[in-house]
């Protein structure tokens, strides 16, 4: 059931739909055949991606609540459909792409990097596949609960490092950057120290990309360095660049930051900034009107 479905759903029985999608969605689990399966979770992506911009901004009509219900039973569907898949899942290379990407949007870092090695493994001659491979491998370490020995682990980055000077697309500025992050991972000091090298050699490489910007915010944050994060997102919402779920992320991180930080004139112009762009945001109506209820004994003053 996709977006256009769910527009035409009679809305008496919104829920009962969302319902007979979950089961629809195990017997798919359950019973499909892997090339159906793998054709059924592409379509499943599509529709997360396409419900995912109505978790921010619901233009559909339908409340709310249904939006959200049926977005998490389409990100609980391919999950489950991908990881009970195994490896009869992995003999498409643009499908383990897709997965790979998702899932690491999700922040499922393992699982995206599961996807994305067995990627490798098809087309170990290609940028992308090893490029995204290694972005996960670095976070599935840093944010694992029992991480990989580091010897272990620095032989699987120089693998897909390696993997990466040899693919036949690489581009004269991308080399430059990989040799780099080479260099500082040789060098590193710490886990933390690596991701942080490999994401900022990945803004060399994709200066665009506002996915990208928003990780590396999150793991400076968790390194605790808060001035380097609230950076970063400051950076990011400069660029102006059109993905609203990204954007309303990133602009929540940063608003938290300023917070902590003591920052109430930046909090306050912020705020107004972000509920303008997204206007139905209750954090941010929230956010705007704790400000300006901050600063009106002041202003009552003068």
């Amino acid at each position: 059931m996709c977006t256009a479905q769910l527009n035409a759903a009679d809305k008496t029985g919104d829920f009962a739909h969302c319902s007979l999608a979950n089961q629809q969605l195990k017997m798919l689990n359950d019973y499909m055949e892997s090339e159906l399966r793998i054709r059924a979770s592409q379509f499943l992506i599509q529709d997360i991606e396409e419900l995912r911009p109505m978790i921010i901004k619901n233009t559909t009509g339908l409340p709310d609540r249904l939006i959200q219900l049926c977005f998490d039973i389409k990100r609980r569907a391919f999950k489950t459909t991908f990881v009970k898949g195994g490896p009869a899942l992995y003999g498409s290379f643009e499908f383990l792409m897709a997965a790979g990407k998702y899932f690491f949007y999700e922040q499922e870092y393992s699982i995206a990097h599961d996807a994305l090695e067995a990627a490798v493994k098809l087309r170990p001659n290609l940028f992308d596949p090893n490029y995204y491979a290694l972005q996960a491998w670095t976070f599935t370490q840093v944010t694992a609960e029992k991480p990989v020995p580091t010897a272990a682990y620095d032989r699987k980055v120089k693998s897909y490092v390696e993997n990466l000077l040899k693919t036949k697309d690489i581009k004269p500025d991308q080399k430059r950057i990989v040799l780099g992050f080479l260099a500082g991972a040789e060098q590193k000091a710490s886990q933390i120290y690596t991701a942080r090298t490999l994401m900022n050699r990945s803004l060399a490489l994709n200066p665009q990309d506002l996915k990208m910007r928003l990780q590396l915010g999150l793991l400076e944050e968790k390194a605790g360095r808060f001035a380097e994060a609230k950076k970063v997102y400051e950076e990011a919402i400069a660029l102006k660049i059109i993905d609203p779920v990204t954007e309303n992320a990133i602009y929540k991180n940063l608003l938290r930051l300023y917070g902590i930080l003591g920052e109430k004139d930046k909090q306050k112009l912020t705020a107004q900034r972000a509920l303008a762009l997204h206007p139905k945001d209750p954090y941010f109506k929230k956010l705007s009107n704790k400000v300006d209820a901050q600063r009106a004994p002041a202003s009552a003053n003068k």
